[in-house]
C-alpha cells in the first residue's frame, strides 16, 4: 500500500480525499493536516511515500514549504503532488523547480487521483499539458534555472540527447527529424530508447526531466 498524507485547506475536499483514499486497494491514509502546522506535525509522527498538497497551502507559506517537508520527515523525505485550480499555474512551477513531483487538478476523478499517486509513487513526474506548455515557454523566454544534470543523462548518445533537448524546446516530431535531417521513425526511435533510460514514460515527463535536471537551456545550446 502507498502511504499518503492529505493537506487539504478546504475541509470538505479533505472529506472527499478522505473518502477516496479509505476505499483505494493501493493508497492509505496516514495523515490529514488543514494547515501547514498539522502538516508538519503528520510529517514528524509519519514516513509517507506522497503527500497530497494543497495549493493553498503554498501561496500561504511560500515554496520554501517543500524544503520543511522534507526536513520535517523522519526517514527519506515524501514525494509531494501539488493539487491546484486555475490560476496556480505560476506557483506550481515554482513548487516543482523546489522539488515537488508535480501537480493534479481539484477536477480530476478519484480513479484519475488514484492513478496519479500510484505513478508519482513510483518515482514518475507528473504534470498536466497547460504546465508543459509553460515550462516551454519559460525555457524559450530564458526564466528557468538550471540544475546539475543526473547521471541518468550520461547513458544517452549524442543523437538522442539532440532529441531530448529538441522535445524539451516543444518540437514536434516532425521539427526534429527535419532539423536532424533523418526520417520521423528514426527521430521516434531514438526518442523511446531516450525514454527507457531515462525512465520516464511520455514527452511531458521528459519535458519535465530536463528541465529538473538542467538539460534545457534558453538557446538551445549551453551559455
Amino acid at each position: 500500500m502507498i502511504t499518503v498524507v492529505a493537506a487539504e485547506s478546504n475541509e470538505l475536499a479533505r472529506m472527499g480525499i478522505r473518502a477516496v483514499l479509505t476505499e483505494s486497494r493501493v493508497c492509505q491514509l496516514v495523515g490529514e493536516a488543514a494547515d501547514t502546522a498539522g502538516l508538519l506535525l503528520a510529517l514528524h509522527r509519519t514516513t509517507p511515500q506522497v503527500v497530497i498538497l494543497d495549493a493553498v497551502l503554498l501561496h500561504r507559506r511560500g515554496v520554501g514549504l517543500v524544503d520543511q517537508m522534507q526536513a520535517a520527515c523522519l526517514g527519506a523525505g515524501p514525494r509531494i503532488m501539488i493539487t491546484a485550480t486555475v490560476g496556480d499555474e505560476d506557483l506550481v512551477l515554482d513548487a516543482v523547480r523546489a522539488g515537488a513531483v508535480g501537480s493534479v487538478s481539484k477536477e480530476v476523478s478519484p480513479r484519475e487521483l488514484v492513478e496519479e499517486i500510484a505513478l508519482v509513487a513510483h518515482g514518475k513526474l507528473r504534470l498536466p499539458q497547460w504546465a508543459v506548455r509553460r515550462l516551454v515557454d519559460a525555457h524559450r523566454r530564458g526564466l528557468l534555472p538550471v540544475g546539475r544534470p543526473s547521471v541518468a543523462l550520461g547513458r544517452l548518445t549524442r543523437r538522442e540527447a539532440e532529441v531530448v533537448r529538441l522535445v524539451a524546446a516543444g518540437r514536434s516530431n516532425t521539427d526534429i527529424a527535419q532539423a536532424l535531417v533523418v526520417s520521423e521513425s528514426t527521430v521516434k526511435t531514438h526518442l523511446h530508447r531516450a525514454m527507457r533510460k531515462l525512465d520516464v514514460s511520455s514527452r511531458s515527463e521528459m519535458v519535465i526531466f530536463a528541465y529538473r535536471n538542467g538539460f534545457a537551456w534558453p538557446s538551445g545550446e549551453r551559455d
